[in-house]
């Protein structure tokens, strides 16, 4: 690790009884990179790689959720710190001793069984996926593809056709525009019936009128 600014920060946390918060630290840098999400270059990865290391050596395993139960990550940092120039030997074997002596497990055997277990819910979501999307799955070996299911015929209500001797009984449906022309007719002539008696007395009414100045 470089201190670029000066500030004595390794110092800090090996010297404070912080190394497993430095072990973290420098293990979260090295899962960015092992997941691609950090492209650093070498010289950067391998010197991350040594400090971690050296933290395991001093204290053992932090066992936070990225360091003790990662044997991927360990797997690389033994990769990284195993190049020439970064490691001695060593301290290369104290690295995976101490690793293998907070899982109870050889480092490779760790390695195996989480290949497995990625696998084995790679292919269980995989198999989820297939269900939601509706898709069919593939039959076993052996076994013929399901049929599709045929959809079963509609059954169609006879209608009675005519003519077969049946009495059908109903309303009559007759046209309302005549009845509206006759409406029609019948108010037009009450109409002028009334405007008619109208005029008859205001002509009774102007006769009398004439004979009562006379």
């Amino acid at each position: 690790m470089e201190d670029c600014y000066g500030l004595g920060m390794e110092q800090f946390f090996t010297s404070s009884g912080n190394d497993w918060a430095f072990q973290s630290m420098t293990g979260r840098m090295l899962e960015a990179v092992r997941k691609e999400y950090w492209d650093a270059g070498l010289a950067t990865r391998q010197s991350i790689a040594a400090a971690y290391a050296q933290s395991v050596i001093r204290q053992g395993m932090a066992c936070c959720d990225h360091t003790c139960n990662n044997p991927l990550l360990n797997q690389m940092v033994v990769s990284l710190v195993s190049m020439p120039g970064v490691l001695s030997p060593e301290q290369v074997m104290k690295f995976k001793v101490a690793v293998e002596r907070a899982a109870a497990k050889n480092l490779d055997e760790q390695v195996r069984e989480r290949r497995e277990l990625q696998k084995t819910l790679a292919e269980s979501f995989a198999a989820e996926a297939g269900k939601t999307s509706g898709k069919p799955s593939t039959p076993p070996p052996g076994e013929p593809p399901p049929q599709p299911s045929q959809p079963q015929p509609q059954q169609q209500a006879s209608a009675p056709e005519r003519g077969d001797g049946q009495t059908v009984k109903g309303f009559r449906m007759k046209d309302a525009n005549a009845n509206a022309d006759r409406t029609e007719l019948a108010s037009s002539g009450l109409q002028w019936t009334v405007l008619a008696a109208v005029f008859g007395l205001i002509a009774v009414f102007a006769l009398g009128c004439l004979r009562r100045e006379r």
